[in-house]
């Protein structure tokens, strides 16, 4: 494909570091009150900035990032755990992070593989020296930030795209103003396109425990939908009246419930094989299941009492 166009510096406005802040702390902000993290996990940096200890600035230059990136990861907030900010997208720290020696950083930038947790590039494709990632995720979307340009660039799996030999790999990707984009997944989260979901356990009626991991994903997925409801029904997006802990524990519950009728819905499947196959034996060993599987989500999910109708 060809090279997206650049957006012109008159619809595009400039890098500025307060207004990056500021956008970043409204999202983070944003997950909070959705209930999806607890405000103090949200790591807010000193007047003067995070230290150059606990950034360490030297590993930083030492991978190539100029001093507009450092002074930027210096001023911006960050979270107290590696957690899905975005669907499949983790939040990337440079906080108090442990980095190798610099002989094994300028090996590794020389090898197959390289820095694969801070870049989505290829070995010897490092970004240019303005250019910074907030977020990491191989089957989600990597904000990559462009402080030369004011830029960021989405950069989502490689198999989704087809370049020229020669080009930069985040020309792969459609470019978005700072500011846009930011503002775009925001409107996105407030508006339930995407949901946050926070982890959740359930004791089981007939003894034991499920449990679903702290993720966000998009509203039209089985998951998304279910948890989009409860959202709704517990009153967001009016945070006045929004029921956060009750939100979380419905939305918990009707995550479990989604996961567990897919179990249903794999023996189904994987009797319908069975039958193509003429494999007889095998089917009634998966019939067998189906109706155990389908007695278990009655007791726990529709009041039934456990026994086969």
């Amino acid at each position: 494909m060809s090279s997206p166009p650049t957006p012109s510096p008159s619809i595009v406005p400039p890098y500025n570091r307060t207004t990056l802040t500021r956008l970043l702390t409204r999202h983070y902000t944003t997950l909070s009150q959705m209930g999806y993290i607890p405000p103090t996990s949200i790591l807010h940096p000193p007047a003067s900035g995070w230290s150059d200890s606990r950034l360490n600035t030297s590993a930083l230059r030492l991978i190539g990032r100029n001093e507009t990136v450092i002074e930027l990861l210096k001023h911006i907030p960050y979270l107290d755990k590696e957690i899905q900010v975005w669907p499949e997208t983790e939040h990337l720290s440079y906080l108090d992070r442990k980095w190798e020696s610099p002989t094994t950083i300028n090996e590794r930038m020389g090898e197959e593989g390289g820095l694969v947790n801070i870049y989505p590039f290829s070995p010897h494709k490092s970004p240019l020296p303005g250019m910074v990632t907030l977020t990491h995720g191989w089957a989600g979307v990597w904000w990559v930030i462009d402080t030369d340009t004011g830029l960021v660039w989405p950069s989502e799996s490689h198999w989704k795209v087809h370049a020229k030999p020669d080009e930069p790999e985040w020309m792969w990707y459609v470019p978005v103003g700072i500011e846009e984009f930011f503002d775009l997944a925001w409107k996105k989260l407030v508006g339930l396109e995407v949901v946050p979901m926070h982890g959740f356990r359930r004791d089981r009626k007939g003894g034991g425990w499920d449990s679903v991991e702290d993720q966000v994903c998009f509203a039209g997925e089985q998951e998304g939908v279910a948890v989009k409801k409860v959202f709704l029904e517990c009153g967001w997006p009016d945070l006045e009246n929004f029921q956060s802990e009750e939100c979380v524990k419905l939305a918990g519950e009707a995550r479990l419930r989604v996961v567990e009728g897919w179990k249903v819905r794999w023996l189904e499947g994987d009797i319908k094989e069975a039958e193509e196959r003429g494999d007889v034996e095998d089917r009634e060993r998966l019939e067998e299941r189906l109706r155990v599987v389908r007695r278990e989500y009655a007791f726990e999910w529709e009041g039934g009492e456990g026994e086969e109708g």
